[in-house]
């Protein structure tokens, strides 16, 4: 349903595709693939809105990896800096990173819509996630 009603999403998923992917898809294949971005782009939406009541239970579905890598650089002396894509709900790294006990400040870039960037600040602040502002106030 969502499809039908995201139509700038949907253009703008559509160009993208086209872009990366070039002729290499049918329009069909190209759609099924922007439909999965935007149902996974919900779901992460409403994860990160479940997140605010119950951090430690979704915390729970998601797997470390390279957890020992992390261990050893910190038990060294070493700082880590950890880089990941804008894909899936990546800000919930964070919110786990805080909960296990890590330090952990994520570089954010809120929206230009002052009401949306006041949202997505109280979710992180609910989250207990610290943030580093991409861009000069």
């Amino acid at each position: 349903v969502a499809w039908w009603f995201a139509g700038h999403w949907r253009r703008r998923m559509r160009e993208n595709i086209a872009i990366s992917l070039g002729n290499r898809l049918s329009s069909e294949e190209r759609d099924q693939i922007a439909k999965a971005a935007l149902r996974n782009m919900f779901l992460g939406f409403v994860e990160l809105l479940y997140s605010i009541h119950s951090v430690e239970e979704v915390l729970d579905g998601i797997p470390w990896k390279g957890k020992e890598i992390l261990e050893e650089s910190l038990k060294a002396g070493r700082g880590v800096i950890a880089v990941t894509a804008h894909i899936g709900n990546f800000t919930l790294i964070a919110a786990a990173m805080n909960l296990q006990g890590y330090p952990f400040r994520m570089i954010v870039k809120d929206p230009k819509h002052p009401r949306m960037a006041r949202t997505f600040q109280q979710l992180r602040e609910r989250q207990g996630t610290q943030w580093i502002p991409a861009l000069p106030p």
